[in-house]
């Protein structure tokens, strides 16, 4: 079984670093969760995940209460790429 990790942008880690210590925390566990299932992919998808258009296209966010983390999968490495992580208001801005 292969094993996915994440992988912050040094942007997306800043901006993961300023957001209140609860929702760090449920980010997190967000984050673990869809690590988990990716590593087990015969397993029952739990996760919020939606593909993002336009411009994100080849992006995805799940929803952590009113926030949102945009990444991208790299098959070939079995990273998760976090791009951007902050408020849904914010988080699809240039």
């Amino acid at each position: 079984m292969n094993s996915w990790r994440i992988e912050f942008l040094p942007s997306a880690r800043r901006d993961f670093s300023r957001l209140p210590h609860d929702v760090r925390a449920d980010i997190a566990n967000a984050l673990d969760r869809l690590q988990w299932e990716l590593s087990h992919p015969s397993e029952p998808r739990l996760s919020d995940v939606k593909a993002l258009q336009g411009a994100e296209k080849g992006e995805f966010r799940p929803r952590v209460r009113k926030y949102r983390v945009r990444y991208r999968l790299e098959d070939e490495r079995l990273v998760v790429q976090v791009i951007r992580v902050g408020h849904r208001s914010d988080v699809y801005r240039g």
